[in-house]
């Protein structure tokens, strides 16, 4: 096995679908309810992962007083089981989340080999926690098929990148309930950096798992256009569609986003932003969506 600290990492250049709502909650209360509570999450910096994502996205979660504490894991520490690590007294699982950044779905895919998607899957339906940005949540829906959510279809077969740009967002009520960091006003005409993320609707419930279930949808793309967008406006513009969604799969909670509020907003064409300022509602929003999906301390001991 392998991993990488935090600190290697910034030197790397660092309800729509059906299911009761009840059963996201009754699964275990998220560790947003937890006193003292320290998230552990494994942030990918594999094949794939942008040099941008794994730079900011473990800056701003390890933000003092986020109550979460991100490492750097290999594709071949998940692959060998890393995720798996469990206490040796209390049984408790070492860890609570898997973050898959921006980048590449598909090279993200053949980095991890069957070995590790399956190490994925395996984590997530026991009970841990999944969060997948951009390229990340194009891993959970088209790749590892665990997410109840799909990219809307491209006018054109194949579909052209939609384009890099700053994007607006707004909460659901499911959204607000279930994001601890984030109010809905402070959403309100926020510039969010998007780069040719999933602009989502749910999945036909023919075409999902049958460990999927309560898929809800928590933020929605109020832009115009999504972003600025090169290819695509008009219908396709993907204003109304589902930002930010998230759903169980087996015991574990799976959420993804097509925005990234890990970086600041971009002066386009710069597409290389620094992170998200501390306590800035970018920065919660990545943070919640972490604590969201993390399960509580007493679900970590698993059988």
């Amino acid at each position: 096995m392998q991993i990488t600290s935090v600190v290697s990492v910034v030197a790397l250049a660092l309800s729509a679908v059906g299911g009761a709502t009840e059963a996201l909650v009754g699964v275990a209360a998220n560790a947003a309810d937890d006193v003292d509570r320290v998230v552990q999450v494994a942030v990918y910096v594999g094949k794939g992962a942008s040099t941008r994502g794994k730079k900011n996205i473990p800056i701003v979660l390890n933000y003092n007083g986020t109550g979460i504490n991100a490492t750097a894991v290999t594709a071949e520490f998940i692959a060998d089981g890393g995720l798996d690590h469990r206490d040796n007294v209390t049984n408790a699982t070492s860890w609570d989340v898997v973050f898959f950044p921006g980048g590449g779905g598909t090279s993200e895919s053949d980095g991890l080999s069957e070995k590790g998607r399956d190490a994925v899957k395996r984590f997530v339906a026991g009970g841990g926690g999944y969060v997948g940005v951009c390229a990340g949540a194009y891993l959970a829906s088209q790749h590892l098929h665990i997410s109840a959510f799909e990219d809307e279809p491209r006018p054109t077969e194949g579909g052209k990148a939609r384009g890099d740009g700053n994007c607006t967002l707004a909460t659901t009520p499911n959204g607000t309930k279930h994001l601890p960091l984030v109010h809905p006003v402070s959403l309100e005409g926020l510039y969010v950096f998007y780069a040719n993320g999933p602009v989502m609707r749910p999945k036909p419930l023919g075409e999902l798992s049958p460990n999927i279930t309560s898929a809800e949808q928590l933020v929605m793309f109020t832009s115009d256009s999504v972003p600025i967008e090169r290819n695509y406006t008009g219908p396709w513009a993907g204003k109304g569609a589902v930002a930010v969604g998230w759903n169980l799969y087996g015991r574990g909670r799976v959420l993804i986003s097509g925005p990234h509020p890990e970086t600041d907003p971009m002066d386009m064409p710069d597409t290389d932003g620094p992170p998200s300022e501390p306590g800035t509602a970018r920065a919660q929003l990545l943070q919640s969506y972490v604590l969201a999906v993390a399960p509580a301390a007493d679900a970590r001991a698993l059988p």
